[in-house]
Order: C-alpha cells, then sequence, then structure tokens
C-alpha cells in the first residue's frame, strides 16, 4: 500500500509544483526534475544503509518508497503537459495505444489521421526498452551504485531547465521587449513584431488573453507614424 501511495504523492507533488496542464518552458519542471533527483538519491543511502548496517527492516522499505516517489513525479510531470500521452515510467498504457492505433487504421480508415502518434509512442517504447537494457549492464559493473547514473541525468536536466526558462527566456523577453510592456502599448504602433508578441505572451504572461493577435497587422513595409504636436 505505501508503494503505491508514493507513486501517487509524487503525482501529487508534480502536479503542484508544476501548477498547469498546458506544456509552458517556463513551468517549473526543473524543480520536478531536481527533487526526483534528489529522492533517488535518498534512496541509495537507504540502500547503502541497509547493505553496512544489515537493517533491512526500516531503511530497506524507505528506499524502495523514494524510488517510487521519484517514479510518481516524473510520471506526473509528464502526463501534465502531454495529455496522458506520454508516461515514461510504465510501458503497459504505451503498448496499449499502439495497438489502438494500429488495428483502428486497419480496420477503421477514417481513424489513419490518428497514424501520426506513431511518432511519439514508438520512440517512447524504444527508449523505455534501451533504458531497461541500459540499467542492467550498468548494475553489473557497479551494483548499487548504478543508482547514481539516472540521479545525475535527471539532475543536470532539472538545472539545465530552470537555467534555460529563469535566466535566458527571461533575458530574450527583456530584450525582444525593448523594456515595454506588450501589453500596454499601442498595438497601431506595431510592425512586423507578431511571433515576437506571441513568444513574450506565451512564456511570461499567465493570463489567457490580454491582447488579441489576430488583431495585429503583419506588414512587410515600415509604419508610417504621424507625430502629433
Amino acid at each position: 500500500f505505501l508503494m503505491i501511495f508514493s507513486f501517487v504523492l509524487g503525482s501529487f507533488i508534480s502536479a503542484a509544483v508544476v501548477g498547469g496542464s498546458s506544456f509552458r518552458i517556463n513551468r517549473s519542471y526543473g524543480l520536478v526534475l531536481l527533487l526526483e533527483s534528489f529522492a533517488l538519491a535518498l534512496s541509495y543511502l537507504f540502500e547503502k544503509t541497509t547493505l553496512n548496517f544489515r537493517e533491512s527492516s526500516i531503511s530497506l522499505q524507505l528506499g524502495a518508497y523514494l524510488m517510487s516517489l521519484a517514479f510518481g513525479l516524473q510520471n506526473g510531470m509528464c502526463t501534465t503537459f502531454s495529455g496522458a500521452v506520454i508516461r515514461t515510467t510504465h510501458v503497459t498504457g504505451t503498448l496499449t495505444d499502439i495497438g489502438l492505433i494500429v488495428g483502428q487504421a486497419i480496420f477503421y480508415p477514417r481513424t489513419r489521421k490518428h497514424i501520426w502518434k506513431l511518432k511519439v509512442l514508438l520512440p517512447i517504447y524504444s527508449g523505455f526498452c534501451l533504458g531497461g537494457l541500459t540499467g542492467y549492464f550498468v548494475y553489473q559493473l557497479l551494483l548499487i551504485k548504478a543508482i547514481f547514473l539516472p540521479c545525475t541525468i535527471v539532475g543536470i536536466l532539472g538545472i539545465a531547465q530552470l537555467f534555460y526558462s529563469k535566466i535566458i527566456l527571461v533575458y530574450n523577453a527583456k530584450h525582444i521587449n525593448n523594456k515595454k510592456d506588450w501589453t500596454k502599448i499601442n498595438i497601431n504602433e506595431l510592425s512586423a513584431t507578431k511571433p515576437q508578441i506571441e513568444s513574450y505572451m506565451n512564456n511570461n504572461c499567465d493570463i489567457d488573453e490580454h491582447i488579441n493577435l489576430q488583431d495585429i497587422s503583419i506588414r512587410d513595409e515600415k509604419v508610417n507614424t504621424t507625430t502629433v504636436l
């Protein structure tokens, strides 16, 4: 029961940290990855304690619970922004989706428009198998220390995501924005800036709509402005 509870708790924490179902690069995915890396590192410590002091009753179970928590964190994060399409900690759902898509495409041609999903699902399944094989061989070499491989990779990815979203994107947004607030300036003053506005709004605004981007006219020539004296 506690193993299942730990997995659910990880998903719960992931939802609380990410805070939304739509993918935005400025959401706290990196923080979830760092929490996962920390949980894996703690699980190693408990497992190591079990090997050193033969305390198999408590520390071994705590290590297993922490690993289950890490799985819940990762699976919850991926499910949050993918609409339950991407599940990275188990393959039963992925294989079910693959079978459904292939079966429907064969017997119901109208559903073949969903074939494109195989481009996502098949690499996910292949990656899961490759990761399993890699884990097996690494464990043969490092034993319990093999857990440091995913722990390190996930930690680096978490730091990279936080760095990218919190520093680089903020800097670029300010640079593009030229120290102006796109939500307050006169739309008539804009020319050929719709992509920059969309990027700024998507990455830095939490409300759904400040301005109607459809009303922005993309012009090839420079906008002629009239100064009222």
